[in-house]
């Protein structure tokens, strides 16, 4: 059983120490893959020297979330991985939160992807935008029929999403659906790569009593990025094979109307123009959209 943990850094350092040292002391045998997006803050030599058996990939331009875990993933299904691990730059395990993972992903091989349960960097509660997801009967379920190893006391849920933060990836997984969609440039890849996992009839999990750590907090959005997370949300509805283009960009529509209407209500003529423009570019996506729903609905190998 060969593992690969891969990971995206773009100056990082704040987060790196802690996050290389808890990814090298697993419990499981995993080789490490950096792929790093022309970082300033010296994080290409801090790798280098503090931890030299990590496989450095030095992207010369910022690829953004997407194709950099694109290169990781290529890498692994070409040298014989069995599982790929998701690991963000400001993200901390427990030492056997991926062997953990594992063992339940052996047990239940129709998971193509599982994530143990986020907390924030503090690991006193849950982190908050995982908390509303994972609360949520809409979107996650107690998968009463699940093998489970003996030992250490765990639970599986089923999830229609949760933040890539942590994921674990079954060879068969990303061999059926494939990688990131470079349609989207930030933002929204997660959402789309869910949609597709479900579409090729994988299931996506959660592990309780699996645990790991965000250290997100505090982080300011501008009104611009804000908007730039939503519309990427957007396009990952219309790209989603599960539902009907028709059907996709009318319920799209209908939630960017009513949020620009509200906008105009407030009087908020900076928000709403902005949200017309983005509007406007994301219907002018739409002969990508059709051609990306096709590849999509397609085994990407075998």
């Amino acid at each position: 059983m060969r593992i690969l943990i891969i990971i995206v850094t773009f100056n990082g350092m704040r987060w790196l120490p802690r996050c290389l040292d808890a990814a090298v002391n697993q419990t499981v045998s995993a080789d490490i893959l950096v792929v790093d997006n022309q970082s300033t803050d010296g994080t290409q030599a801090y790798i280098k020297d503090a931890f030299p058996d990590i496989h450095l990939v030095e992207s010369k331009i910022n690829l953004g979330f997407g194709k950099a875990n694109n290169l990781g993933m290529a890498y692994g299904l070409k040298n014989g991985y069995d599982y790929f691990f998701l690991l963000n730059q400001d993200a901390y395990l427990e030492p056997d939160t991926i062997e953990t993972l594992i063992k339940v992903q052996q047990l239940n091989p129709d998971f193509g992807i599982l994530s143990p349960v986020q907390y924030d960097g503090t690991g006193t509660d849950m982190d908050h935008k995982f908390k509303v997801l994972f609360k949520s009967s809409k979107n996650c379920r107690l998968h009463p029929a699940a093998l489970l190893p003996p030992g250490k006391p765990v639970k599986l849920f089923t999830a229609k999403f949760v933040m890539a933060a942590f994921w674990l990836m079954s060879r068969a997984c990303v061999e059926r659906v494939g990688q990131f969609d470079e349609i989207f440039s930030h933002y929204g890849e997660d959402n789309d790569y869910l949609n597709r996992v479900w579409f090729h009839r994988f299931k996506v999990g959660i592990v309780g009593n699996c645990n790991g750590f965000h250290d997100r907090e505090n982080r300011a959005l501008s009104v611009e990025k804000q908007l730039n997370v939503s519309f990427a949300s957007y396009l990952a509805a219309l790209t989603n094979p599960n539902m009907q283009l028709a059907t996709a960009y009318w319920k799209t529509f209908r939630v960017i109307e009513r949020r620009f209407r509200k906008a105009v209500l407030r009087k908020d003529f900076s928000q709403s123009s902005l949200i017309f423009k983005k509007l406007t570019a994301l219907y002018s996506q739409t002969p990508s959209i059709i051609k990306t729903r096709k590849r999509n609905k397609l085994v990407q190998s075998s």
